[in-house]
């Protein structure tokens, strides 16, 4: 009894130790020296490290991408297509329309398009036919979202003896954007977006989860494809940019909850992905300057007048520079998409546009004093001075 009453109090003491010195170094790490060093030191042990590792992990990847682009990663077979589901938010334009069109017409899917308009239903429907399904959808209302399942279940369960149907995707798609300086936007502003983009997501993603793990269950020892969740994050949801301050935290958002999700069902053999697309031409970037006008003229005046006229018409002219150079086409991001739902092991994350696929890692390796400055510099370095402050 003495034996282990001393062994379990030294097993206190070498805790207690321990504890006190890992306190000790995390108080010292936050004063101004040993800030400065610590950050220093242990950076550039993380370099040397970084860099052999690096390679290996790339030539690994590089390897086994090369086998799978030789051998190909197994898709759905086409033939099986007629009898699973893709459902879809935000159809009325843009990536969400274009990959409905796409799914029904080409790829043989059967589809239920989400759109906010009537006229965006019909207008799918008229180029569809009748492998695709639509219905109002507001991401925005429980009760709409509700409607949106009460059709998908009509479609997964047909009274007039067709084909049985199974939910295979679920494209969180559906977006907007409020353009301008946060020194501009009312909060309203922010929960809109943050509505939209993040609680969008969420809840249309916990209504369908019931769904599939149903699915999962009724397909052990099966070899079909498992379901899956495709969320439509961007690359401002993984940097920052100025005057899209609020639609970044949405972005951000969702890219946190997509991985925690992806993590959390990796045990029900759901698949979970991100598509982190840069800047296309779709109406949300082609229409930047107006919701940037727009946010302008709802700031008020004594925004207006500590800002200037000069300061958002100079930005508004950048913003449509950007449109016209630096955005890509918009199909790039829908026949990613389309993989997303077609591979049986699909990426965890798809990067889309040349600027996503060289820029965002690089960007992010680095110090965010210097990624910062890079990523603000083409949007803040020829914007005028407010004129409360060149006065």
């Amino acid at each position: 009894d003495y034996s282990h009453s001393a062994h379990h109090s030294s097993l206190i003491t070498l805790y207690t130790t321990s504890r006190n010195m890992k306190d000790s170094l995390n108080d010292w790490m936050h004063t101004p020296l040993g800030g400065y060093l610590s950050y220093h030191i242990w950076w550039s042990i993380v370099a040397l490290i970084k860099l052999p590792v690096s390679f290996i992990f790339f030539a690994f990847s590089f390897l086994f991408g090369g086998f799978k682009l030789v051998f190909g990663n197994k898709i759905v077979p086409k033939n099986t297509r007629s009898t699973k589901l893709v459902a879809i938010s935000g159809c009325d334009t843009g990536f969400g329309h274009e990959l409905a069109i796409l799914l029904s017409k080409k790829s043989g899917y059967v589809v239920l398009a989400g759109c906010l308009n009537k006229d965006s239903e019909k207008k799918l429907k008229d180029i569809c036919g009748d492998n695709l399904f639509t219905t109002t959808l507001d991401v925005t209302k429980d009760t709409s979202v509700e409607s949106f399942m009460v059709s998908m279940k009509e479609i997964l369960n047909p009274n007039d003896g067709s084909i049985k149907v199974t939910l295979h995707a679920l494209v969180n798609n559906a977006g907007i954007m409020n353009l301008g300086a946060i020194d501009w936007m009312k909060m309203d502003q922010f929960r809109l977006d943050m509505e939209v983009n993040y609680f969008g997501v969420v809840r249309l993603t916990k209504a369908c989860l019931p769904i599939m793990k149903d699915i999962v269950i009724a397909q052990r020892g099966s070899n079909e494809a498992p379901p899956r969740i495709v969320n439509v994050a961007s690359v401002a949801g993984l940097m920052p940019v100025p005057f899209m301050g609020s639609y970044c935290a949405t972005k951000f958002a969702v890219e946190a909850f997509t991985a925690s999700l992806r993590m959390e069902l990796k045990s029900w053999g759901i698949h979970v992905v991100t598509l982190n697309p840069s800047c296309h031409k779709t109406p949300i970037a082609t229409g930047a300057a107006d919701t940037m006008i727009r946010c302008w003229r709802n700031a008020g005046p004594e925004i207006q007048n500590q800002y200037g006229e000069p300061y958002v018409e100079t930005m508004c002219a950048k913003s449509l520079d950007m449109v016209d150079k630096a955005t890509w086409d918009p199909m790039n991001v829908v026949i990613q998409m389309e993989q997303a739902i077609s591979l049986y092991q699909p990426r965890s994350q798809y990067l889309i546009g040349l600027d996503a696929r060289c820029g965002i890692p690089l960007l992010r390796w680095l110090p965010t004093w210097f990624s910062e400055m890079l990523t603000g510099f083409s949007m803040t370095f020829f914007l005028p001075t407010p004129v409360k402050l060149s006065s």
